[in-house]
């Protein structure tokens, strides 16, 4: 009875060990996964302007609320060619996608030539037709001699809305490019479709700007 007894509890002490490994596996694994995050490549123009600058918070609250990380490179002046190797070099470091910001301030594209990437959006009204898919403003909402402008606007902005002599501003919500254009590169990743994206003017006018309902749009 007694070889018996010790063995039982033997086995059970066994079991108990198995568990407990079982356990603590299970829970490095789930810590690994929590801790590992998705990469998004984002090329910008060496020069960030105000309304650059309020496209990468709309990403960064983006990024922050959803664990993604940011790989930022800054351009001065590339061709095609070496934005494709910037392309590969990146996807070779398994990001989910690359976003280009305002690529027309950087990137020399000869004619006819487009990127087929189709993990890569451009941020741009001037070279979305080289790019399969990008983000930019409506204009066959406004007429060819309307004032637009991305914001944040200037104080003179403003003043010359007030005083009467410019009746109103179309303005460009960069916030929302920068956050809608990388939801669109995380969504896709997730394998849920993408496509050409275009965001709608605020219109600003005198009685908008004294209603104080934009005034985080405005000025920094």
């Amino acid at each position: 009875k007694l070889m018996i007894n010790n063995r039982k509890k033997y086995i059970l002490v066994l079991l108990l060990i198995v568990i407990i490994a079982a356990l603590s596996i299970r829970l490095m694994s789930t810590d690994t996964d929590e801790k590992t995050k998705s990469t998004v490549a984002v090329i910008l123009p060496e020069q960030v302007e105000k309304g650059i600058s309020r496209i990468m918070d709309g990403m960064h609250d983006f990024a922050i609320n959803n664990d993604v990380e940011l790989d930022v490179i800054y351009k001065k002046y590339i061709t095609e060619k070496e934005m494709e190797n910037i392309l590969d070099k990146e996807n070779k470091n398994n990001v989910i996608g690359i976003i280009a910001v305002y690529p027309e301030k950087y990137l020399s594209i000869t004619d006819g030539y487009e990127f087929e990437n189709n993990n890569l959006i451009a941020v741009s009204n001037v070279m979305n037709d080289k790019f399969r898919y990008s983000i930019g403003y409506d204009r066959e909402k406004v007429n060819a001699d309307d004032i637009c402008k991305d914001l944040p606007l200037e104080r003179q902005d403003i003043n010359d809305v007030l005083n009467g002599s410019v009746k109103m501003i179309y303005a460009g919500n960069t916030y929302e490019l920068g956050y809608r254009s990388i939801s669109a590169i995380y969504e896709n990743h997730k394998g849920n479709y993408i496509s050409d994206i275009k965001i709608d003017y605020i219109k600003i006018d005198a009685d908008m700007i004294n209603s104080g309902k934009v005034d985080a749009l405005l000025t920094e």
